[in-house]
């Protein structure tokens, strides 16, 4: 930085008033020298300490969120995995119910089909003994 540039900014900032917002008397004050700025100087300080402690304790919040849902998501996997291992396994069990019942069910579908078909045959020959009767 030059030195006549950092003389200028040093004249400037203790002869011109400078606005600031003050936060205890919410509005602004003008300041003249360097020992108000300096008093105004502590004050945000302290305001400052006090918002220091809750932003530590957010950031604190957040990482140790972030922490739980970066160790967690191995587990939630394995949860997940084992939840659809658990989903398809019934499914298997289900499906092998309905084939097993439609295997009975063909079973006994055929055992009619062929009781039918005896049925039938006994209906014909009956049938045919008749007309027989009738031709005599």
């Amino acid at each position: 930085m030059i030195k006549g540039a950092s003389f200028i900014a040093r004249a400037l900032f203790y002869t011109l008033p400078l606005p600031c917002y003050n936060l205890v008397t919410t509005g602004y004050n003008y300041l003249f020298t360097s020992s108000k700025l300096l008093n105004f100087a502590s004050q945000i300080k302290k305001k400052m300490e006090l918002l220091k402690e809750q932003f530590i304790t957010f950031v604190g919040l957040l990482l140790s969120g972030w922490a739980g849902w970066l160790f967690g998501r191995p587990k939630q996997r394995v949860e997940l995995q084992a939840s659809e291992l658990d989903n398809v396994d019934k499914a298997i069990h289900i499906y092998r119910e309905m084939i097993d019942d439609l295997g009975e069910k063909y079973a006994k579908a055929i055992a009619d089909l062929k009781e039918a078909n005896l049925r039938i045959k006994e209906l014909e020959t009956s049938i045919e003994n008749l007309l027989k009767q009738l031709r005599k």
